[in-house]
């Protein structure tokens, strides 16, 4: 017998409760000694139950039951006659069917499709009689649904679960049930309109909710086979299909929202649900409108799905769904924004709309580090450092041990502060050993190992460099050879080893006086930046090597008007050749 026959057969053997004639029968002792896999000690009891009482019904029916453990064809005889006997009881009626319903399925797993035509023609005979004794009996027209849609009968399995939702719409089996259809017999569209007539129904309130949550919720999944779909067509690199695909996700969230509206008025105290699912459809649509890269639209929709939270949220800070809601759209509006490639002159004030989101979550939900950590790296991004540096500190009062967290707060202060540089030594170091001490805890996890890699290897180049930024030569050069001697294939290693290299040179000619030799070296460098900003995507004007470096000689010589008017040169030069980037990826994607 299969597992789902076993599943059925404990059933049936377990929930026979007293009936009329049969109350005092040993029916408990069978189904124990069943349970047990005493099969002949059942049978026994069985056999002489309908000896002493041969028109009780379920003694004929427990019978059946040993017969049918051992494969016997007297199963039928001793269940034909129980259904003789107890023609109007609906429990053994429901448990005789279930045994039918069991043979069919066994067949089905077995992987003939088409067997068993008869034992469930034979179970959904006697659903339906069960159905006719209890009145449209919930329990049995879920039942017939699944012997249909297995049979094949996909129409009449519809039929029949609409019937059942249609009965009560409370019980949520049919529901889904019906749901498994769509695309194999049930459309989107049909479904919606079969709710809606539900809901302007003769139902409680609590009745008419559901039929409305559950509306918006197709139009919610329909959406998401259009995103699929929009995920398909851009696999293919059909953009026609892409976008129309997205807009019709766009279109089918936005009718779910006055669906989920109707559902929290027609039942206030069952508000919580309904706002939950609308919650997930104005974050669905911020979602559409990243993968359009819509960031105006996506901004005010983002606006609408924050409204929605705020109220959950504050009343449960730490609900873990309302807090994935507010992760996806930060992440939505990033993709909206192009992430960090699209450096153009909005490029702050975009991401300051996403600090702004930040600044809001952490404002309710203030014990999650990672979200401190949010806030900080999109303060930065938008040139916002005083608060950038706030939220980081937040963000290590709460992970002291994270050696990210740890080694971003410090890049806080040393590339755009400018300042407190012995807190950033101090923070690096112990960046430092917190990697070292926590790498052989992890190296075993590929994933774990990735990132404490790309961790720790920040901290150790970071540390360096900042021991570049002090005129500490010597100790760069040890902390890089530390990098080195980690990670050898670090790209981006070589070129602080040459940033050290160069500054000893612009150091020596800063000590003999020669202005024409720092200037020639920066001019070089600046030469090399601008070559590459043409074709990439780098960073912010200030993060570039040749600005840090002329500043700093600037530092040297206060006042130097060749410095000062280098720096100034260098940062008009690095937009030009950025907005000559821009440019030209904007023709190149013209038709």
């Amino acid at each position: 017998m299969s597992l789902l026959g076993v599943l059925l057969f404990c059933a049936v053997t377990t929930t026979i409760g007293p009936v009329g004639q049969d109350a005092s029968a040993p029916q408990d002792a069978i189904a124990a000694a069943l349970e047990a896999g005493d099969l002949d000690g059942a049978q026994a009891k069985a056999e002489q139950w309908v000896a002493s009482d041969p028109n009780a019904p379920y003694a004929h029916l427990f019978l059946g039951f040993c017969f049918e453990q051992r494969g016997d064809g007297k199963a039928d005889r001793e269940f034909d006659r129980a259904l003789e006997l107890g023609a109007a009881d609906a429990d053994l009626t429901l448990q005789i069917a279930d045994v039918y319903a069991t043979r069919f399925a066994d067949v089905i797993a077995s992987g003939v499709t088409d067997g068993a035509p008869a034992e469930r023609a034979r179970a959904e005979e006697l659903y339906a009689k069960v159905a006719d004794l209890q009145g449209n009996s919930m329990v049995a027209l879920p039942r017939i649904a699944w012997l249909k849609r297995t049979g094949g009968d996909i129409a009449g399995a519809k039929a029949v679960l609409f019937a059942a939702i249609a009965l009560d719409p409370l019980a949520d089996g049919p529901h889904y049930d019906l749901w498994s259809l769509i695309g194999s017999g049930v459309e989107y569209d049909e479904l919606a309109s079969f709710y809606d007539g539900l809901s302007a129904g003769n139902y409680a309130p609590a009745a008419r909710a559901r039929c409305r949550s559950f509306q918006g919720q197709v139009f919610a999944n329909k959406a998401l086979a259009h995103r699929a779909a929009a995920a398909t067509a851009a696999e293919a690199s059909d953009s026609l299909a892409h976008a129309a695909a997205l807009e019709a996700a766009r279109n089918a969230y936005v009718a779910s929202i006055p669906c989920f509206d109707r559902a929290i008025a027609a039942d206030p105290a069952g508000a919580d649900a309904p706002r939950r699912e609308q919650i997930r459809s104005l974050v669905g649509i911020v979602e559409v409108l990243g993968e359009r890269s819509d960031f105006g639209a996506a901004r005010l929709a983002a606006a609408d799905a924050r409204d929605a939270i705020d109220p959950l949220l504050r009343a449960s800070p730490d609900d873990p769904q309302l807090q994935l809601d507010a992760d996806s759209v930060s992440y939505a509006l990033f993709v909206a924004a192009g992430g960090e490639a699209n450096r153009d002159a909005n490029y702050a004030t975009r991401m300051g709309e996403i600090y702004d989101h930040w600044a809001w979550a952490t404002s309710i939900v203030t014990h999650r580090a990672d979200w401190w950590n949010n806030l900080g790296f999109f303060a930065r991004e938008a040139a916002k450092y005083e608060e950038s540096y706030a939220a980081y500190r937040k963000c290590i009062e709460l992970a002291p041990d994270n050696v990210r967290y740890v080694n971003d707060t410090a890049l806080i202060l040393l590339y755009h502060l400018h300042r407190d540089l012995d807190e950033a030594e101090r923070l690096l170091v112990r960046a430092v050993q917190l990697g070292a001490a926590q790498y052989p805890n992890v190296k075993d996890d590929p994933a774990a190992e990735a990132d404490m890699r790309s961790a720790w290897g920040d901290a150790m180049l970071n540390h360096g460099k900042l021991l570049t930024e002090r005129d500490r030569f010597d100790d760069a050069d040890s902390a890089f050879a530390r990098l080195a001697a980690f990670d050898p294939e670090r790209p981006d290693l070589a070129r602080e080893r040459e940033t050290l290299a160069m500054k000893r040179r612009l150091r020596a000619a800063l000590d003999a006086g020669d202005i024409a030799a720092v200037t020639t070296l920066l001019e070089a460098d600046l030469a090399e930046e601008c070559a590459v900003r043409q074709k990439f995507v780098v960073g912010r004007d200030d993060e570039a090597r040749v600005v840090q470096l002329a500043r700093w000689a600037a530092a040297q010589r206060a006042g130097d008007p060749a410095l000062d008017a280098f720096i100034a040169r260098s940062i008009e030069a690095i937009h030009a050749a950025d907005a000559e980037r821009v440019a030209g990826s904007s023709e190149s994607e013209s038709p």
